[in-house]
């Protein structure tokens, strides 16, 4: 790496490294490092990779990049290896980073012990641990449309891409760490961990090691990637593969909380409000801070304390819960909140299941873009039920992923394309469009198909890359999915 300014003389050179040498532990090796203050504009930079690999050499290229603040939470990472990659943030942790989904929250998590929270995810089977890990990371449900796949299977320090912390003091799995290519993005000098609440960091692998009860303990378990090629969620976003829930209130449900709430005395609500920002001031202390996994915070006076209050008052508090769960200005609040939420409704597990169900039979838009699963979007609809419980409202979608599904999806020459008829004589009719919904080729129309699961393969041929669409018709109700040529 090379740096110039313009000053004297055009494209003098001022900085450039040479096999970077520092007080870290990390062997930067050929890798590339200039680490200084200039008190001169930088008008330009060169830089330059070799590889044996390939005729052209090809690098990540990191610039800007401050020293991270959190190495007085890790007693083994040396200031000079920890370097931020982005700011500090509650809205996710190093578990759900390392499935690529940066928006699930802090305490998005499988617990061992189990805790009625997992049981919003739709990624957890009760019970079963290991199970609910490998559902998240091996896409059952996909995380978003050509989301990488992982598993635990061969996994190693060699091929793995994730990294799972296991704490053998505290007999807790405490962590995840990812490192370059996982989920299609890159992830600095070696490694790079969201500790809980803390900024994101690059990082040598072992550099967090830490068998204190409050520690992270150290790498117990691999993930490695299964798919060949897939897209980060960026990708799949901006293509209109997929999309984020975002759930909210309509004028009706505000007014239902607003008279709930108007039910319950200042006193309460001061009271309620009280404890709840002693468990946020908790969870943000230098012990809760770096948990992602809310056995943490379960274990906590305050947290003990806010949930005995909640039992005790009943559906007196609901409407502080409701109100909190929506707040996307505090995510402390919105997520410890949701927590709370989980524990004292464990009578209403049928609702949440019926969340589930819903989106499990209405995961595509109607433009045909898949709908990424939330743990938080759920418990937001799951407010929704209890809400209007007593009317018995229940409006179930009826466009799940085994009805109609693509795959690979984008791909460059060939897909298949697989769907289930439920009832005998159903009337099919299949078609593809443009994304501006010309008619391009019609597959199947007005044909009957007895119950049973449908196959089609098809070979993109002289199509152009881009977005396109299939549409399905069964007996009168449209299915449409989005699709990539590459």
């Amino acid at each position: 790496i090379w740096f110039e300014d313009n000053i004297g003389f055009p494209g003098r050179i001022v900085a450039y490294n040479d096999d970077y040498y520092g007080s870290g532990d990390y062997s930067w090796g050929l890798a590339s490092r200039i680490n200084k203050n200039f008190t001169t504009q930088i008008e330009g930079d060169q830089f330059s990779s070799y590889s044996s690999y390939t005729p052209t050499g090809t690098c990540d290229y990191y610039i800007m990049c401050m020293n991270s603040n959190i190495m007085s939470y890790f007693p083994n990472l040396k200031t000079d290896d920890a370097i931020q990659s982005a700011p500090e943030s509650n809205a996710y942790n190093g578990a759900s980073w390392g499935g690529g989904r940066a928006n699930l929250g802090r305490y998005f998590w499988a617990s061992n012990p189990p805790t009625s929270t997992n049981l919003s995810s739709d990624w957890y089977v009760s019970g079963n641990f290991w199970l609910s890990w490998d559902k998240f990371f091996e896409n059952t449900p996909p995380r978003w449309t050509d989301a990488p796949t992982y598993t635990r299977t061969n996994a190693n320090e060699t091929n793995g891409e994730i990294a799972m912390w296991y704490n053998s003091t505290s007999y807790q799995y405490t962590h995840f760490s990812v490192r370059k290519p996982a989920n299609n993005q890159p992830h600095g000098f070696d490694w790079e961990s969201k500790p809980g609440g803390l900024m994101r960091t690059f990082h040598p692998r072992d550099a967090l090691n830490d068998n204190s009860y409050n520690g992270y303990g150290q790498i117990s378990q691999y993930f490695t990637r299964v798919s060949l090629k897939s897209s980060s969620l960026e990708e799949s976003l901006a293509l209109g593969l997929t999309v984020l829930q975002k759930v909210s209130l309509d004028s009706e449900e505000n007014s239902k909380l607003k008279d709930y709430k108007a039910c319950v005395s200042e006193g309460n609500k001061a009271l309620f409000d009280k404890k709840m920002q002693k468990l946020i001031d908790k969870s943000n202390s230098p012990q809760l801070i770096i948990h992602s996994n809310p056995f943490f915070v379960f274990q906590t006076e305050e947290f003990k304390d806010i949930l005995n209050y909640c039992k005790i008052s009943g559906k007196a508090v609901w409407p502080m819960l409701f109100e909190n769960a929506y707040d996307e200005n505090n995510l402390d609040k919105r997520d410890l909140s949701i927590m709370l939420i989980n524990e004292i409704t464990p009578e209403y597990s049928n609702l949440m299941q019926e969340v589930k169900d819903e989106w499990s039979k209405n995961n595509y838009t109607t433009e045909g873009a898949y709908i990424a699963p939330s743990p938080i979007a759920n418990t937001q609809n799951f407010i929704k039920k209890l809400l209007v419980y007593r009317n018995g409202v229940n409006n179930q979608g009826m466009d799940n992923y085994d009805s109609f599904s693509v795959y690979p999806n984008p791909f460059k020459y060939q897909t298949n394309l697989s769907f289930n008829i439920t009832e005998n004589n159903s009337t099919v009719t299949l078609k593809m469009f443009d994304i501006q919904g010309n008619l391009l080729e019609t597959f199947i129309e007005n044909q009957s198909y007895n119950a049973g699961t449908q196959n089609v393969d098809w070979i993109s041929n002289n199509y152009k890359s881009g977005i396109y669409f299939f549409s399905l018709t069964v007996n009168g109700k449209t299915f449409n999915r989005k699709f990539l040529i590459e």
